[in-house]
């Protein structure tokens, strides 16, 4: 949950920060860090967001079968 409130705030930083966005083009001149392309920063953020959620979802799923397995809703013991 921090990582998606994470993700919001830094949209929305690149949304209103300084003035409202007008265009597409400003959210990747916004997005650039130094010499990396704005293009790239956000890929990056994408894979890194997505990247978790993936290994979230997974983890979800193995302790669910885990707990059929076991015949226990209790997560530890």
């Amino acid at each position: 949950m921090i990582f998606v409130i994470q993700a919001i705030a830094y949209y929305g930083k690149l949304a209103i920060h300084p003035v409202p966005l007008a265009s597409f083009a400003d959210v990747l001149e916004r997005a650039a860090i130094g010499p990396i392309p704005g293009g790239l920063v956000i890929a990056a953020g994408v894979l890194f967001h997505g990247g978790w959620a993936v290994f979230a979802i997974i983890t979800l799923r193995m302790e669910i079968a885990s707990r059929r397995e076991r015949g226990s809703l209790i997560a530890m013991g």
